[in-house]
């Protein structure tokens, strides 16, 4: 069934999948909340925090379910990681790091891709996953420092190529490299700990253990199946893992790491 507007089904369905342009979210899911359906919004959930505030005042209001759709944790290496940590492979977190490159795909953009308003660039659009991953490893960051760059200045908040640093409360500390304009690709993450390490290779297709006993190759846990999790949190089965408060902390953490580009400070959160 095709519609001219999308208010137009609300009263045929029990749930939505919102991947519209990243700007035209915070509306929609706000008012299919107040339909009282249930939502999975794609990232970025919002491009601002306040946005972000009115989607999860909605949610809860209505009573609805929620899940915001952030895919890099749970695919097989990065949940490998997590477990690996989780169970004291590597002792403490001492970093957490992730480097997303995406190779010359901006120069490709058209339409509302191209548009920073729109999409709040490679912050919103890629690293919001990676800030995601590092979260629910690291825990909630303390304090966070920026720098962007980008080929068009008509918005100081533009950002093509982003560098993040991220405080911990335990001591760690984070750091994130991402663009969508690198003429070389590259995509890697890991940890590092007070006992040995955990990186993923060839692109996630593979996680090594490096500790005393040198360095070798583990079996990959099982990805999750978010699109399964949330029909069983629609049917009461299970809790929302990616739930729009998770999704605003992602969107708050994003701006401001924007605040703290534009002001050349590390900023407290």
């Amino acid at each position: 069934k095709t519609v001219t507007d999308f208010r137009e089904m609300l009263d045929d369905i029990d749930a939505v999948i919102i991947s519209s342009p990243n700007g035209l979210h915070p509306a929609q899911a706000i008012a299919c909340a107040e339909a009282g359906k249930h939502i999975w919004i794609e990232k970025p959930m919002a491009l601002s925090t306040a946005d972000a505030d009115r989607i999860c005042k909605a949610v809860d209001t209505a009573g609805v379910k929620s899940f915001v759709g952030f895919s890099i944790r749970f695919g097989a290496a990065p949940r490998t990681i997590k477990n690996e940590f989780t169970n004291g492979a590597i002792g403490s977190l001492r970093s957490i790091f992730s480097r997303r490159c995406s190779h010359n795909f901006k120069n490709g953009m058209t339409g509302w891709r191209a548009d920073f308003a729109k999409t709040g660039g490679v912050l919103a659009e890629l690293l919001a996953h990676e800030i995601d991953w590092m979260i629910d490893i690291a825990g909630d960051p303390i304090s966070i420092y920026c720098r962007i760059m980008a080929d068009n200045h008509s918005d100081p908040r533009e950002n093509d190529h982003v560098w993040i640093t991220m405080g911990f409360a335990d001591g760690a500390t984070g750091t994130i490299e991402g663009t969508h304009n690198a003429m070389i690709a590259d995509f890697y993450k890991g940890i590092i700990g007070s006992a040995g390490s955990l990186t993923d290779r060839n692109w996630g297709s593979e996680v090594y253990l490096q500790d005393r006993d040198g360095d070798r190759k583990l079996e990959l846990t099982e990805s999750f199946n978010k699109h399964s999790h949330f029909l069983d949190v629609i049917e009461g089965k299970a809790e929302s893992v990616a739930d729009v408060h998770l999704g605003r902390k992602v969107v708050y953490i994003s701006e401001k790491a924007l605040d703290s580009a534009i002001s050349g400070k590390v900023l407290a959160l």
